[in-house]
C-alpha cells in the first residue's frame, strides 16, 4: 500500500510540474502539430487552461493514492474518474477550440 502511494504521488508530481509549466504559458509540452496551428496571441490562454486540466488529473491521481493507502479501494476509482474526465475534457476543449480541430 505504501508503494502504491509513493508511485502515484510521484506520478502526480510529474503532472503538477508539467501543469505548472503550461499554466505559466509554456506550451512546448503540446505536440508540434498543435503548436503550429495555435496563434501566438493565444499561447497564454491555451497554456493556462491545459495547465488547469493537468492539475486536475494530477490531483485525481494523488487522491487515488491517498485513498488506496487508507484502504478505500472502491472509493479511490470513484474519485479518480471525475478528475480524469474533467481534466481531459478541459484539455480536449481547449485544443479543439484554439487548434481549430483535433487533427
Amino acid at each position: 500500500m505504501l508503494s502504491e502511494l509513493l508511485i502515484l504521488s510521484s506520478l502526480s508530481l510529474i503532472f503538477f510540474g508539467i501543469a505548472h509549466s503550461m499554466y505559466k504559458g509554456n506550451i512546448n509540452w503540446l505536440h508540434s502539430y498543435h503548436r503550429k496551428r495555435i496563434e501566438e496571441k493565444d499561447y497564454s490562454i491555451v497554456g493556462k487552461w491545459c495547465g488547469i486540466g493537468l492539475y486536475l488529473i494530477g490531483m485525481g491521481i494523488l487522491c487515488m493514492g491517498i485513498l488506496l493507502y487508507l484502504g478505500k479501494e472502491k472509493l479511490s476509482s470513484h474519485v479518480l474518474i471525475p478528475f480524469l474526465a474533467i481534466g481531459i475534457g478541459i484539455n480536449l476543449y481547449v485544443i479543439i477550440k484554439y487548434n481549430k480541430g483535433l487533427f
